[in-house]
Parts: C-alpha cells; sequence; structure tokens
C-alpha cells in the first residue's frame, strides 16, 4: 500500500511541475487571395417549340428558354448568339434537312444590353417565335443551332 501512495504522489508533483520549454522563434505568413475576372455559361438542352398540328398558314409558335451566366461579382458581361446554321441573311430559319430542306423562318429574342453579374447564377431568358404569317410547312423535324457568346 505505501508503494502505491508514493506513486500517487510522484504523480501529483510531476502534473503540478512547471513543464520545460526551449526557446521559441515566430515568423510571419503571408497569405494571399488573387480573385480575377471569370464567368461561366449554363446552356439549356434547347430552345423546342414542341409538337405543332400546324405551323404557319395562321399558326404560330412561341417557345422559352433560360440561360444561366455566373460571373465573378462586377463583372460586366453581355450574351450575343448568332444567326443559326441555316440562315439566310439575317433571317434564323429552322430546316427540315435533306436534299431539298424547308426552312421556317423564326426570330430569338434575348437579352443584349450589358449586365453586372452579383457573383451567383443570373437566369437570361431567351424567347423564340414562328410568326402565323409563315406559309404551311409539311410534316417533319426542323432544326437549327445557334451559338450563343458570352462576353466579359
Amino acid at each position: 500500500m505505501r508503494n502505491i501512495s508514493i506513486g500517487i504522489a510522484a504523480a501529483a508533483v510531476l502534473a503540478f511541475a512547471a513543464p520545460a520549454y526551449a526557446d521559441t522563434a515566430t515568423g510571419d505568413l503571408n497569405v494571399t487571395l488573387n480573385v480575377t475576372k471569370g464567368c461561366s455559361l449554363d446552356m439549356p438542352a434547347g430552345l423546342d417549340f414542341g409538337y405543332k398540328t400546324i405551323v404557319g398558314g395562321g399558326t404560330g409558335a412561341t417557345a422559352n428558354a433560360t440561360v444561366n451566366v455566373t460571373c465573378t461579382s462586377g463583372t460586366s458581361y453581355a450574351l450575343t448568339a448568332n444567326n443559326g446554321l441555316n440562315a439566310s441573311g439575317t433571317q434564323r430559319r429552322l430546316s427540315s434537312g435533306g436534299a431539298t430542306p424547308t426552312y421556317v423562318n423564326y426570330t430569338l429574342t434575348f437579352p443584349t444590353a450589358t449586365q453586372t453579374a452579383n457573383g451567383v447564377a443570373q437566369a437570361q431568358s431567351f424567347q423564340g417565335d414562328i410568326a402565323s404569317t409563315v406559309a404551311a410547312v409539311p410534316v417533319g423535324t426542323y432544326t437549327d443551332k445557334v451559338t450563343v457568346t458570352l462576353t466579359f
């Protein structure tokens, strides 16, 4: 029992004894972050006019799509779009494809003003319209591919 008491007493003395430290040295660590302007463009799967039984000859169509733009906060940006693969001059056209394609004229409206980013995704809406004055067209799938450019 005496050995246990001496062991406990020795442990208690060691617990309260001041630790021995070596000399110290300090230094400063400079921490830096460089934020540069940058943007990303999240495109939808497409602008889909859907299934129509009649297009043209008094019946038009409208479709909407949203593009999300994310840029560094404070960055100015603008969206532009070319006239597509099937354009005739500046007139955008959907094409039925094949050796003798049929075309359907359409317009595309999108934000043209310069925007200022806030650092989170900003939704930009596109609207496509096929005028009711377009000539009636035959059954088929009509497509076009428009390139959207984000300038910042």
